[in-house]
């Protein structure tokens, strides 16, 4: 098991260290910049309310739930009774235990308030980064790669791929659209959910070679 782990370690160990290096330059621009960064986020703001259209706002309100916990969870439920592979159904309860964990820690971190109005009821927890966003790149992200690897129809693989990537992409614009996160929470769950996505495709990969 000591051997396991230190394998996963010395395997994330870039990921961890780039993971590190962002959380602090984020704490610096968070005490040093934040007038710069919340311009930034009023012009994305802006661009994005010119944009507003009655049908648009209910398909971000129906998109942006896909991120909901439930939603989520149900992915998770359904991916650990489909794929079989035991090292496959690890790695993704690591996965869903890693971004929960870094999620919660992180905004906590950073204690950033969120926008002051929204469109839709606006969570009570803080804002950056923005959960969905990193759990949308994070354990969809996951998905998306182990469906590459089973052995479906191309076809129907490329398929599922696009939609999970497409969903990915829009769950995190309509966090901005509906008003609940400022665009500098979004491209923050962005970063953090590609470092947890990899840190845990890499941690797939230690663990099967193990297995040969």
């Amino acid at each position: 098991m000591t051997y396991k782990l230190n394998s996963i370690f010395k395997k994330n160990s870039v990921l961890i260290t780039l993971m590190v290096i962002y959380i602090i330059i984020c704490l610096i621009i968070k005490y040093n910049f934040i007038d710069f960064i919340n311009k930034i986020d009023e012009l994305a703001r802006g661009f994005v309310e010119s944009g507003a259209l009655d049908f648009l706002t209910k398909a971000m309100e129906i998109i942006t739930k896909i991120g909901n916990i439930g939603p989520v969870l149900g992915v998770l439920a359904v991916s650990l009774i489909l794929f079989k592979d035991k090292i496959t159904r690890t790695v993704f309860l690591f996965n869903i235990t890693l971004v929960g964990l870094l999620t919660f820690l992180l905004k906590i971190l950073f204690s950033r308030e969120r926008p002051l109005e929204a469109i839709i009821k606006i969570p009570t927890d803080y804002s950056f980064p923005s959960g969905h966003t990193f759990f949308a790149v994070g354990f969809y992200g996951l998905v998306a790669y182990f469906i590459s690897k089973s052995s479906i129809n191309k076809g129907i693989k490329v398929l599922f791929i696009s939609i999970i990537t497409l969903l990915i992409f829009l769950i995190g614009i309509s966090r901005i659209y509906l008003g609940v996160h400022h665009f500098t929470d979004v491209i923050g769950g962005t970063v953090f959910g590609v470092l947890g996505l990899l840190i845990s495709i890499n941690t797939y990969k230690v663990l099967k070679e193990e297995t040969r």
